[in-house]
């Protein structure tokens, strides 16, 4: 039974994480070009960051789609939810390691 939750969280979790990267895509292909969105994916991909797809799939929602703004908040909020404690963590380290020398 757990190995099933298991199976569907991931699922669960794979597809949402697509959904964002294409949402993200078109929405930076359409406020600022097709090298923009690339450039996000390659961000995303090479750096862990999500930040421009953040913004690309809020937009991608309201913009692209059409959907209310409040949508494309709560679709994109997963991502910024999960980049603040790893951006607290990572100048935590940071500081730690200046302090420590």
């Amino acid at each position: 039974m757990v190995n099933v939750l298991v199976t569907l969280a991931f699922i669960a979790v794979m597809s949402m994480l697509g959904a964002q990267f294409y949402l993200g895509f078109i929405g930076l292909d359409y406020l600022m070009g097709p090298w923009t969105a690339w450039a996000g994916i390659v961000t995303a991909v090479l750096f862990r960051t999500t930040f421009p797809l953040m913004f690309g799939t809020y937009f991608g929602i309201v913009n692209v789609i059409g959907w209310p703004w409040w949508a494309g908040v709560l679709f994109a909020i997963p991502g910024l939810l999960l980049a603040i404690p790893v951006a607290v963590e990572m100048v935590y380290h940071r500081f730690m390691y200046w302090f420590n020398r």
